[in-house]
């Protein structure tokens, strides 16, 4: 058996990073660990605060899995939200600043994984024996219902021969070790800030922001950020307009199909956004807020792009009534919405990308989804926590 030591620091930095250091110069073959962790904070509500450039996410409590070889976990330590010290398999995040130490981890463990803010799924199947890789998270695990960001972080690496010196001064010992990685958040994010119509030729156009859907979008992925690749973890729901119709008469309650029960209201789409008819104003939620959604984005060549449906209602141009409702389709995102217009053909996690004025004209309006054929592009940030510019097509 071996003792290990984790010390941990809140310093924010533009990444969520995991530093762990395994010092030496520790008696009976026992290890020390330091670990140091910081932080990032996003927002995870369907509509909610816009993440500014740089705002860390919000860690409330983890896991330290350490596992052998094979990748089975060998011991579990909890990282609790208060200061409790360690009490054999927990330790509060407080004490992780000072630094505490932990004793008893098996001499097969080669390894070491950190899982920040681990959905109540994830935490279950996190037990001694299983397979780290065959750890699993939902989208709708990443979205607290509350407005404050909690998405899910991981990181972690293999240990490495310490080479500098232990905790006591002293140069590490033969069974000390070291190991350096990043801890990042494992989804990603779409923000539109406002929607505005504009008339193609001038004329007057009024109209209704009645929902906004992500299709094809990942319901479930390791929690390592690689995909799944059994069948129904990638939802696709297709042109039927029923598909983003409302359930009920009153025309407020949620569409009702697989992917937009109302447990995943905010989640992956927003129904019955505004009360009123905007008139080629920017329309957006209110109190300075957005409509936004945290998305799975799995590692793969293969990954496939989101699509957003805006439905709007009661469509009126220049005094003529345009009758059903009519749908607004984003297909395609850039990298550069300028001369280059790069393609994004896949979204990375811990990055935000953000449509701050997403304009349409009645052109680009069609009775199905995915039907129209018209394209244009807007200005978009792209934040990795940094900003850059990206474009998307309507079609």
């Amino acid at each position: 058996m071996k003792k290990l030591m984790v010390i941990a620091s809140a310093a924010a930095v533009l990444l969520a990073g995991c530093n762990l250091e395994q010092n030496g110069g520790t008696p009976n073959g026992e290890r020390a660990v330091r670990i140091t962790i910081s932080q990032k904070d996003t927002n995870t509500r369907g509509v909610g605060g816009k993440v500014s450039n740089n705002t860390p996410v919000t860690f409330n409590d983890g896991l330290l899995l350490f596992a052998d070889a094979n990748n089975d976990i060998t011991m579990i330590v909890q990282v609790t939200d208060d200061d409790a010290g360690f009490a054999g398999s927990s330790v509060g995040k407080e004490k992780l600043d000072g630094g505490v130490w932990i004793t008893g981890v098996p001499d097969v463990s080669t390894q070491v994984f950190f899982v920040g803010n681990p959905p109540t799924g994830t935490k279950d199947a996190a037990k001694l024996g299983a397979d780290v890789a065959d750890l699993e998270l939902t989208v709708s695990s990443q979205y607290d219902g509350g407005g404050v960001g909690k998405v899910t972080l991981w990181g972690g690496k293999a240990l490495g021969r310490r080479t500098g010196t232990g905790p006591d001064g002293s140069s590490a010992g033969t069974s000390d070790f070291e190991a350096s990685f990043d801890v990042k958040a494992v989804v990603t994010r779409l923000e539109i800030g406002a929607i505005t119509g504009i008339h193609s030729t001038g004329k007057s156009l009024t109209y209704k922001i009645e929902g906004i859907f992500v299709d094809k979008y990942y319901d479930a992925m390791k929690a390592n950020g690689t995909a799944i690749t059994t069948a129904g973890s990638l939802k696709e729901n297709g042109a039927a307009m029923s598909m983003y119709a409302p359930d009920g008469n009153d025309g407020k309650t949620p569409a009702l199909n697989s992917s937009y029960t109302a447990a995943m209201s905010g989640v992956v789409y927003d129904w019955d956004t505004t009360t009123g008819l905007a008139t080629e104003a920017a329309t957006a939620p209110a109190g300075g807020k957005v409509w936004a959604y945290n998305l799975l984005a799995p590692a793969s060549s293969g990954q496939t792009m989101p699509k957003i449906l805006v439905r709007i209602g009661d469509v009126e141009v220049d005094g003529t009534e345009w009758p059903g409702p009519h749908f607004l389709t984003i297909s395609k995102f850039y990298s550069d919405p300028g001369t280059n217009q790069i393609p994004i053909t896949a979204l990375e996690p811990g990055h935000i990308y953000t449509i701050s004025n997403l304009k349409f004209k009645d052109t680009d309006l069609s009775p199905v989804p995915y039907a129209s054929s018209h394209s244009a592009h807007v200005t978009v940030k792209m934040l990795p926590w940094e900003s850059t510019e990206v474009g998307y097509d309507i079609n």
